[in-house]
């Protein structure tokens, strides 16, 4: 925004003073301010949008947003590395809400000061090195709006409005209490497993039931986390759920003092070397003490291929082939 560097910044507490700011931080923010450095017009940044024309006092803040001759680039900055955001949803096909809701805010405030012909959204997902950018016409974020937006909102703030429990429920307040999202939960594994009764072996599922099985397996294993972590709350807070206790886990011995056992330890017959082993640093060390840049970070880092991992069919990632040069005879 100043034409200050990122790094500038390392070693300071953030704002809220929950974190301080290193290497891998400033890494990831300067990602995201030298890809939007390359969008032409005029800037904003950090801006509070308002799009209560269609939703009851709705708003957002924009991360960053430029208008240049009927094109408006609007961006938005993702920290997370737990799930990759897109702007179109490689499933669902649907524009991303949040996005679309961005750019009504930027039309209701600034669209009588800047011709806005086309939006152009955009996704920074820099610690994952994800990007997305597409393209949508003014008249297509308002007929979604006309279409999609409004009759929810109409039905949310309806004198019995209905809940809409799925997916997205991992984000809500309520996911390890909500019955509805337990109900959900249930009536999927129960619709997916149903088509297990055209098993050709009553006792054996094939490879169609794996499959059917996998599809609701991410569902399941989500509530079933959440509901766990909900029940060691209610029982350290020494609320009886059905009798449902804490008890002590595997326990690793460990030295009562590091120190004086190192000492003890030097006047033993052991080597130090086998007393204190030395140990590499790991890249992802280096880099936050070095920084993303640094010549060796390029010149001598690898990343090999990732173990490989089950994906559904609708994963936009290219299939891999074991090799089987590695499997064991």
């Amino acid at each position: 925004m100043n034409d200050v560097p990122a790094d500038h910044y390392i070693g300071l507490d953030s704002v809220c003073e929950r974190f301080t700011v290193d290497q891998a931080f400033a890494d990831a923010v300067q990602q995201f301010l030298d890809y939007v450095a390359e969008f032409p017009g005029v800037m904003g940044v950090e801006e509070r949008v308002e799009f209560d024309a269609w939703v009851p006092g709705g708003f957002g803040t924009v991360d960053d947003v430029r208008f240049d001759d009927g094109m408006c680039y609007l961006t938005d900055l993702k920290f997370g590395q737990g799930v990759k955001v897109y702007v179109r949803d490689p499933v669902t096909k649907k524009l991303n809400p949040q996005l679309l809701g961005y750019a009504l805010g930027v039309f209701q405030d600034f669209g009588h000061l800047y011709d806005i012909d086309c939006f152009q959204l955009n996704i920074c997902q820099p610690r994952i090195d994800h990007i997305d950018e597409e393209t949508v016409s003014l008249k297509e974020v308002l007929l979604w709006a006309r279409d999609q937006l409004q009759p929810i909102v109409e039905s949310a703030l309806g004198s019995n409005p209905p809940f809409q429990a799925g997916d997205h429920c991992r984000w809500c307040r309520a996911r390890d209490s909500c019955a509805h999202r337990k109900d959900w939960t249930m009536a999927q594994m129960l619709d997916e497993l149903d088509d297990l009764e055209s098993m050709k072996d009553p006792d054996l599922m094939d490879n169609k039931d794996l499959a059917i099985s996998m599809s609701v397996i991410d569902v399941i294993r989500a509530w079933c986390n959440d509901i766990e972590s909900r029940t060691i709350s209610e029982v350290q807070a020494g609320r009886d759920v059905g009798g449902w206790k804490m008890v002590a886990g595997r326990s690793i011995r460990k030295w009562k003092d590091a120190e004086q056992a190192e000492s003890a330890l030097r006047k033993t017959k052991l080597k130090v070397a086998e007393i204190l082993p030395p140990k590499l640093i790991s890249p992802a060390q280096a880099e936050k003490l070095l920084g993303k840049k640094h010549p060796l970070m390029t010149e001598l880092v690898v990343k090999p291929p990732g173990s490989p991992k089950l994906a559904p069919p609708t994963d936009p990632r290219p299939s891999v082939t074991p090799d089987v040069s590695e499997l064991d005879d």
